[in-house]
């Protein structure tokens, strides 16, 4: 099984970028993929894991979508 991890600024809830990334996690995992939303800033309302946690589950297989959505640490992380 291929990974398709998600990677954001902010996983905020109620935002639109927050709201695509939870409605592509919900089919990737629908779909058989091990997925994860990685985010700097994560609203109490969203599971995820903070974006430095990232390397510890990257694999040479596994495949990153990134939101690109406002200046932020995670752009120069990715």
């Amino acid at each position: 099984m291929t990974a398709i991890w998600q990677m954001l600024p902010n996983y905020w809830y109620g935002d639109a970028i927050g709201n695509h990334a939870a409605v592509i996690e919900s089919l990737l995992a629908e779909w058989g993929y091990e997925t994860k939303v990685f985010a700097d800033v994560i609203h109490e309302k969203r599971t995820a894991r903070h974006y430095e946690e990232y390397q510890r589950v990257a694999t040479d297989d596994s495949w990153l979508l990134y939101h690109y959505s406002t200046g932020s640490p995670v752009n120069e992380f990715v």
